[in-house]
């Protein structure tokens, strides 16, 4: 074979494998870009339901979900899944501690941990924190797992702070036996939509205390509250 022959099926095996490296990158910063298949599913097939009496806040959301009335302060909606109970759904609001002050993921997550060790959870563990666009707005996201009656349990955290207020929306699951998958749940949280610092829900007074306790609280409530539904339906 002659060295001319032998240059030139080097220079085509080295532009064949610049053009699948080419198109193997950009395959991979689509789809870091654009929403899944299932996400887009999930916005097309939800509804824009409100949160609470004059509150402002909308979240989109699926004929699998339905609203519970929940007796606790600080919480503005509740929902739950008409099919088995879990995953469940809340949005709390609360006084801001510090309006001065923009706390990082870090800051953030060691904020809501210490929430969940004042109640007494001190197994829950915190992963995937991190700070995201919602709107026009800035929101932290973070995942927390704990035990709750011998049962695993997953929840998403969603908090959007405000001037004068902190929103924590959250939902609970039954970890490694989800109804709906935790790309559907993440666009739930993704689909909230939170009035700014001149929108309304402003009724809730600044200097209320103790309410980041409650944020935990209210995630317990509801979790022990489905989880006694559904056993009390299988005692049947």
């Amino acid at each position: 074979m002659s060295k001319k022959t032998r240059s030139r099926r080097a220079k085509i095996t080295l532009l064949r494998f610049g053009v699948i490296s080419i198109c193997a990158l950009a395959a991979t910063a689509w789809s870091l870009r654009a929403p899944s298949v299932e996400s887009l599913w999930a916005q097309a097939t939800s509804t824009e339901v409100p949160c609470g009496s004059g509150t402002g806040i909308v979240l989109g959301l699926s004929d699998d979900w339905q609203p519970v009335a929940l007796q606790q302060q600080g919480v503005l909606c509740a929902f739950r899944n008409k099919n088995g109970g879990f995953p469940t759904l809340n949005i709390i609001q609360e006084a801001n501690p510090q309006p001065s002050i923009t706390p990082g993921a870090m800051a953030r997550e060691a904020a809501v941990r210490n929430a969940y060790h004042l109640v007494g959870l001190t197994d829950a563990t915190f992963s995937e924190s991190r700070l995201e666009p919602l709107g026009e707005q800035e929101s932290f996201h973070t995942t927390v797992r704990y035990m709750n009656q011998n049962m695993p349990m997953e929840g998403l955290i969603l908090q959007v702070q405000l001037p004068d207020r902190l929103y924590t929306a959250s939902i609970v699951d039954r970890e490694g036996h989800p109804i709906l998958s935790k790309e559907a749940l993440l666009a739930t949280l993704r689909s909230i939509r939170i009035p700014g610092e001149n929108g309304l829900g402003r009724s809730l007074s600044p200097r209320l205390p103790g309410l980041t306790a409650l944020v935990v609280i209210g995630i317990i409530a509801a979790s022990l509250l489905f989880f006694g539904l559904m056993t009390a339906r299988r005692r049947r």
